[in-house]
């Protein structure tokens, strides 16, 4: 099984108060479609985004799925994709005590931290 967290960068001519309820739309649409989360982010004057969420049997089925919910967003009307930042890696990069297969990016350095000893952040008087 496989997660994916991606977020989605869309370009408007100027983001109004109008463009963020159909960012909100638009999310709601991809969780009533996809049945997974998604959620509007912060944005700026000219940029608007959102994250998704997601599981997947496998590492194409959740490019597949992120490539479907760009698509979709794309033809929502509210502007052009453009930029995405995703994160696709096996679930079993959360285990404990997996020393076979070492998980990708910011994955292993989230693990690694938790590996820590607690000893580390105890304050000292």
């Amino acid at each position: 099984m496989f997660f994916a967290i991606s977020k989605i960068i869309i370009e408007a001519d100027q983001s109004t108060p109008t463009d963020l309820k159909e960012l909100t739309k638009l999310c709601q649409k991809v969780q009533a479609k996809f049945k997974f989360c998604a959620k509007p982010l912060a944005h700026t004057d000219d940029k608007l985004s959102f994250a998704v969420a997601l599981l997947a049997p496998s590492r194409n089925a959740a490019l597949q799925k992120l490539d479907e919910v760009i698509k979709m967003a794309e033809q929502s009307g509210i502007g052009r994709v453009d930029n995405e930042i995703s994160l696709v890696d096996h679930i079993d990069a959360f285990e404990d005590g997996d020393e076979e297969e070492e998980p990708a990016g910011d994955i292993a350095t989230a693990v690694e931290a938790f590996d820590e000893p607690d000893d580390k952040y105890k304050l000292r008087h």
